[in-house]
């Protein structure tokens, strides 16, 4: 089998997606994910060794966005492959880093102090590896080219659509048609690819309905606080942090209206890390508004990554989907019209209307629609 596509996670589960293609002589793969649940919490690489002679046979890593079940292995994919070019956009060079090396969040606090060490060289190691490119404009190498496109999702999240010899693939990885505040805003190019992988969460959700996270929310906090109430806005996603801070520069004389008074924002260090990652790459985070230091005893906003503090009423941001919906999924597989397209990211729920059974029926749908599995090895024609 000369073409083929193995995912090696990430597949039928939300979670650890890494997806290897090999095409017309050229070895790729697509982020480089973990689980946060389980004992294996890594996709399998040394699968790959069934396959390719070495891992220094792949010839390109591609990072579609920083979160965790997209990069959590990367510091591992990264130091196997080493005569791979990656290549990623800068907002996911800066989150990668900032998820892997200043949140830590590939160590855990049962492992010794010399394998956290070692994971920290490993992580800086393969981060400095990280090439930034541009999105919308075409990369050209000796045995193919490769272009980002802005995805949505979350800031630097990128779909990227390599062109070799003979096929067009495309990966979405996670997208969303839909964004807050008009930021991040999803672009698609003109070709049509042969073959689709989709990041497909909502493929089984035909009915679930994509919250906006935002309805009277801006009521609500200035209500908290004119009762006397001091109020932590939570986020766990650094985002939904991007979207939290635009909430709050854009809606805080709504608050204060609600309040009674000019109320006052601060921000705990963690979530400080964030906010200056974003203002670093651009974004407009500190309008005048949000303070860090100590905060004061009156009430107050507090925006932090915590689920709850002492003396803080909490409120979770973190109540919308930044992925798209069925409709919205359905209707870029019929935009792009691969040849395939298989559906990842995602967990089937058999029994119930999915894509690929609704695809198969319809009479002007003439490409094929798959539900890929982790490990399975998918011819490319």
């Amino acid at each position: 089998m000369d073409n083929y596509f193995l995912p090696l996670g990430g597949a039928d589960e939300v979670g650890a997606s890494s997806y290897f293609v090999n095409v017309d002589g050229v070895r790729m793969i697509f982020d480089a994910g973990a689980r946060i649940h389980g004992m294996e919490i890594y996709p399998d690489y040394h699968l790959l060794l069934q396959y390719i002679d070495d891992y220094t046979d792949i010839d390109f890593v591609f990072l579609s966005h920083a979160h965790y079940d997209h990069i959590g292995s990367y510091h591992i994919l990264g130091d196997l492959a080493k005569n791979a070019e990656i290549a990623a956009t800068k907002a996911t060079k800066e989150f990668t880093k900032l998820q892997l090396m200043d949140f830590g969040r590939m160590i855990t606090s049962e492992e010794k102090e010399i394998v956290k060490k070692a994971k920290y060289r490993q992580a800086e190691a393969a981060i400095s590896r990280i090439k930034v490119v541009p999105v919308m404009k075409e990369m050209k190498r000796e045995k193919c080219s490769f272009t980002f496109y802005p995805a949505g999702h979350m800031a630097g999240a990128a779909m990227i659509e390599v062109r070799t010899k003979n096929h067009v693939i495309f990966y979405s990885g996670d997208f969303s048609i839909r964004t807050m505040f008009g930021i991040n805003q999803m672009r698609l190019g003109d070709t049509r690819p042969n073959l689709f992988l989709l990041n497909a969460t909502n493929a089984y959700q035909a009915q679930k309905r994509v919250k906006n996270g935002y309805e009277d929310l801006a009521e609500i906090v200035g209500n908290k606080l004119r009762q006397g109430n001091c109020v932590l806005i939570s986020s766990r996603s650094i985002a939904k942090h991007l979207d939290l801070f635009y909430f709050i520069n854009q809606r805080l004389e709504e608050i204060s209206a609600a309040a009674g008074y000019e109320a006052p924002v601060y921000i705990t260090e963690e979530s400080e890390k964030i906010g200056n990652a974003l203002s670093d790459l651009g974004y407009r985070i500190y309008d005048g508004h949000i303070r860090s230091g100590k905060v004061p005893e009156k009430p107050h906003i507090l925006i932090g990554e915590e689920t709850s503090l002492d003396g803080y009423e909490t409120i979770a941001f973190d109540i919308y989907s930044l992925h798209a919906s069925y409709q919205e999924i359905k209707l870029f597989i019929k935009n792009e019209e691969a040849d395939v397209t298989y559906l990842l990211h995602t967990k089937p729920k058999f029994g119930e209307q999915n894509l690929a059974k609704e695809l198969e029926q319809s009479k002007t749908f003439k490409g094929s629609v798959i539900q890929a599995h982790n490990e399975q090895v998918y011819e490319i024609l």
